[in-house]
């Protein structure tokens, strides 16, 4: 192959638009209406014809088709959302094509499959070709605290947790992050101004260290967020609070060595606790000394402050969250009890949703949602509850669900939905524990897992998943 065609669809607009083209040709030469003898409708396009179809449960990002029938052609990446697809217009009749999944979906990782891949072009276009796509359950929870960092194996029927190996570390909070492709979890380690990074044995959940580990960044990292390049790779970027700025380093998908990219770390704000990726080259860093976001645009590697940055948010906003889909983001306001909510534009840009803030608990820690983008699920340290919410999939304002808020444990601190939607993990600095709740799947209110506590790290700030 010889690259990555970024290709974006709705249908059959590229058939549409050639027929306007060719049709818009035909009439300046004349063969158009008013002229006598040539009152007839312009004949049908012939060849080149587009191959394609329909897609359907596609989140992730970084979807790849490839043709192998032509060695020349590049690959397309196919967008999260999308309901369609079409190869560009090259194909005639006699041409034939073989259509395979070149690289399958992250963030949330995905299975996807192709029916009527293989075949020969006719006489008109070939739009059966369909593409579905399915979540991969989540198989390994881990867990960064205060003394290091704990790995479990889920049982994907019950939720529970199986201790697979701890790590001991130096004093002070370790927020961890898995990449998006599942092969490495790396540790913000905030005493030290560094990040660790561990390679992820896919069997067992076991973690080894990285030959070129640690990595240097700002001063106190306290949170870890990733981007998918599609033909590019993945960035990870790390939130330093104590010099306000953002570490943007290139992942070796291969080694998983971290290598700074072009003029990181770069100036994010006033005390940047959270960072999220959105769908386009963009992101949200939000600010908990401003109260605000910034959203910033991406040239390459490089880093622009976008028109209109920054947003107010509530008061002492201390977590992030995007649902699935990249439209709806949500922000977790300690100092007023509120989550403020987002609309997001594809440039990255933000407007308030029309129903927000949203009321929460007390002192609301950690927020996070279901991978369908169905419900809503906030963390309350000062009470000990969890608010749960239905998000309104048109508008994305949040609705309280019946019988919320939930108990949980003693001061709750993160949270982990897993990524069928089945089961939710919150980790309680109380008890230096977590426990599971299931999420029944029509109305979302939780139920707590019997058997599921289990004992884990000192001070357990951050969890993520594996797959």
């Amino acid at each position: 192959m010889t690259g990555t065609l970024r290709f974006e669809t709705t249908g059959h607009l590229g058939r549409q638009a050639r027929n306007l083209v060719v049709s818009s040709l035909l009439c300046a030469l004349g063969a158009c209406g008013g002229l006598p003898g040539l009152d007839t409708p312009a004949p049908p396009v012939g060849p080149p014809f587009l191959v394609g179809g329909p897609v359907s449960g596609l989140r992730g990002t970084d979807l790849e088709v490839s043709n192998l029938a032509d060695s020349t052609s590049s690959n397309i990446v196919i967008v999260a959302g999308s309901a369609s697809f079409n190869l560009p217009p090259v194909f005639n009749p006699g041409d034939g094509y073989d259509l395979i999944i070149a690289h399958q979906p992250a963030q949330p990782a995905q299975f996807c499959v192709i029916k009527n891949g293989q075949g020969v072009v006719g006489s008109a276009d070939v739009l059966n070709v369909s593409i579905s796509c399915s979540n991969v359950a989540s198989r390994f929870l881990f867990v960064g605290g205060s003394n290091g960092v704990a790995s479990y194996g889920i049982d994907e029927s019950t939720g529970r947790l199986t201790s697979n190996a701890s790590l001991a570390l130096t004093a002070g909070p370790h927020y961890v992050g898995v990449d998006p492709y599942n092969k490495f979890l790396f540790v913000a380690d905030a005493a030290a101004n560094q990040i660790l990074g561990f390679a992820i044995n896919s069997t067992s959940g076991s973690l080894n260290v990285l030959p070129t580990s640690p990595y240097a960044v700002g001063a106190r990292p306290d949170f870890l967020g990733f981007r998918v390049r599609p033909s590019i790779g993945v960035n990870l970027y790390a939130a330093n609070q104590l010099d306000d700025t953002l570490s943007d380093l290139a992942i070796d998908q291969a080694s998983g060595a971290l290598t700074p990219e072009s003029g990181s770390p770069f100036a994010a704000g006033s005390q940047p606790v959270s960072i999220a990726a959105t769908l386009n080259p963009a992101f949200l860093v939000l600010d908990g000394g401003a109260n605000s976001i910034y959203a910033f645009g991406l040239s390459g590697a490089t880093a622009f402050a976008l028109p209109g940055s920054p947003y107010a948010t509530g008061k002492l906003p201390v977590a992030q969250v995007l649902d699935s889909s990249g439209r709806f983001l949500y922000v977790a306001n300690r100092g007023d009890d509120t989550v403020s909510g987002f609309r997001v534009a594809y440039d990255g840009s933000l407007t308030s949703m029309s129903a927000s803030p949203f009321f929460t608990g007390h002192l609301p820690a950690a927020i996070a949602i279901d991978p369908y983008s169905r419900f809503a699920y906030v963390i309350n340290a000062g009470d000990s509850t969890i608010s749960a919410y239905r998000i309104d999939s048109a508008s994305g304002n949040l609705v309280a669900i019946p019988g919320s808020p939930f108990g949980a444990g003693g001061s709750p601190m993160a949270a982990q939905i897993d990524s069928l939607g089945k089961f939710l993990w919150v980790s309680y600095g109380a008890t230096n524990g977590i426990s599971g709740f299931s999420v029944d799947q029509i109305s979302g209110a939780l139920a707590p897992i019997a058997g599921s506590t289990v004992p884990t790290v000192s001070a357990p700030a951050s969890l993520a998943l594996g797959n």
